[in-house]
């Protein structure tokens, strides 16, 4: 898996795809502990890692196969749904009848969730990428809910994909709730955005303005 992983990160996604495709689509015999029992006689289950699945599913996006990835996110997604389902009437992973410990069901429904905001955040980003704008705000728009501690980033996230399909007036909206919900340590990011608004507007010395307070208050601000 480092190994895939390293090739994405040096942007050679040709030789990863190559490489992940010697294991088809994960689902092959070998790939589960019951094949190996004599190994692994304890346990059961799928030897490939969640990270390796999710890795293999956005992969495509990079080579421009934005719909592939779209196809193995949402199966990726509604796997993990599956297991949390699961997991809710007290049955382990594979969905069957073992008794669990009083920790271990909230521990792995802790788990799987958190997978499947991963999951969402990535069929997001795949939708930015294939430019859909309006669908992607609705995914992320639904992962303002299932991840309410990023909701400041999610809002300013939302209103900068509005302000790439010039909806100045729901950008101004989102923006203005992430400012409602910020407090003064946070002014740098509502006035990072509220310059983009007067930017999109042609009002460039107010968004110059803004951008210079984003300055004295983040030096090191790139943005």
């Amino acid at each position: 898996m480092c190994r895939v992983a390293l090739l994405v990160k040096l942007h050679l996604h040709g030789t990863a795809q190559a490489e992940l495709e010697a294991f088809g689509d994960f689902d092959r015999p070998d790939l589960y502990f019951e094949f190996h029992a004599d190994i692994y006689p304890e346990h059961t289950g799928s030897l490939v890692p969640f990270s390796l699945r999710l890795l293999h599913a956005e992969l495509p996006q990079h080579s421009g196969g934005h719909h592939e990835s779209l196809d193995r996110l949402y199966n990726l997604l509604h796997a993990c749904r599956k297991i949390e389902s699961s997991l809710d009437m007290s049955l382990s992973e594979d969905s069957s009848n073992i008794q669990l410990s009083a920790t271990e069901p909230s521990a792995a429904q802790t788990l799987w969730r958190s997978r499947s905001v991963q999951v969402t955040y990535a069929i997001a980003n795949c939708l930015v990428g294939l430019k859909d704008f309006c669908l992607a705000v609705s995914v992320f728009e639904s992962l303002l809910d299932l991840d309410p501690d990023r909701k400041v980033h999610l809002l300013c996230g939302i209103g900068r994909i509005y302000l790439q399909l010039g909806n100045i007036t729901a950008a101004i909206t989102t923006f203005s709730e992430v400012d409602a919900i910020t407090g003064p340590e946070q002014k740098a990011i509502v006035n990072l955005h509220l310059g983009l608004v007067q930017v999109a507007l042609a009002n460039y010395r107010e968004g110059q303005k803004l951008f210079q307070e984003v300055l004295q208050l983040q030096p090191d601000n790139a943005v």
